[in-house]
């Protein structure tokens, strides 16, 4: 699902140059309580002055508290001497003024059964870069929409699990030539990450979180209830929106996995193969490195069979 593009630069008035505009998409991730039914990674872009006017109200309304969703709704935790009650205005107002912020928000959420049934073994982490990646691509398509040469700057929550691999798969995408992946001149050199301190990492998370809940309780468990206020409000201003990798999406993402191994002749399975040839040991970076590797084929070979 597309994001509406990002028309944020405009040229000057020679009609020669463009004004670059720099955008910034601060990233995080959420999931349901066992980590069994719903993984979700969530952005919002904005420029910096979308950013900076979102910072003041946000810091405001938690008065010195750095939020996390999660915890925010717990009877338990950190937040606990904070009446139930206060905590809920405060979080519709995050949300409030999210949604009024004129920044736009996706997300990528997953049927974790699925993915284990489709596939199998997979490391624990994987579900985070299948979207993390689609994160990347959607947020850098947007701005690639406008027909302007926008750079966006991408921070994600930090992890120890996960930043060095998806900081591999980040230049993976990056490296590319644009010839072959034009999106790549709209993403920054580098990746950053950041911990909760960071307002935009707060907002993100909120996101992340909303996403989650609907479609754990909307999208798995068939939940008839009208769904949260929140997700409603930022569903409603219209520059919010997910997209939800079910079983059948799954179910297809593997038949095209097993396509392009026969018309590579490269198979996932041969990544031990792969790491003698190149005398590395496993770890996973090197298995992000070897997808990444993967990935860049299938999509030459996409590339080609749209040519023809």
């Amino acid at each position: 699902m597309l994001l509406p593009a990002l028309k944020v630069s405009a040229p000057t008035e020679t009609f020669t140059k463009w004004v670059l505009v720099m955008f910034t998409v601060f990233g995080d991730e959420s999931y349901d309580e066992k980590k069994e039914h719903v993984f979700v990674v969530a952005g919002i872009i904005g420029t910096e002055m979308h950013w900076s006017v979102l910072r003041e109200p946000w810091v405001k309304i938690l008065d010195g508290e750095i939020f996390h969703a999660a915890d925010w709704e717990s009877e338990f935790g950190p937040f606990q001497h904070i009446p139930m009650k206060i905590r809920a205005e405060k979080y519709k107002q995050l949300t409030t003024i999210l949604a009024n912020s004129g920044m736009q928000g996706y997300a990528v959420a997953m049927d974790l059964s699925a993915w284990r049934y489709y596939f199998p073994g997979t490391p624990p982490n994987t579900p985070y870069y299948h979207c993390f990646s689609r994160c990347l691509q959607e947020f850098t398509a947007s701005v690639n929409a406008s027909n302007s040469p926008d750079i966006v700057n991408f921070t994600f929550d930090t992890s120890v699990d996960t930043d060095c691999s998806a900081g591999i798969l980040y230049h993976a995408y990056r490296s590319q030539p644009l010839s072959e992946y034009p999106l790549v001149k709209h993403m920054a050199d580098e990746i950053t990450f950041a911990n909760r301190k960071k307002v935009g990492i707060q907002a993100a998370d909120l996101w992340a979180r909303e996403v989650m809940k609907f479609c754990y309780s909307r999208v798995l468990r068939k939940d008839q209830r009208e769904a949260r206020k929140s997700i409603r409000a930022l569903n409603d201003s219209g520059r919010f929106t997910f997209d939800f990798h079910s079983r059948e999406y799954f179910e297809d993402f593997r038949n095209n996995f097993e396509r392009l191994q026969d018309k590579t002749g490269i198979k996932l399975e041969d990544y031990e193969l792969w790491l003698s040839k190149k005398n590395l040991c496993d770890s996973e970076p090197n298995r992000m490195r070897y997808l990444a590797d993967f990935e860049n084929i299938s999509r030459q070979i996409k590339q080609s069979e749209k040519e023809n």
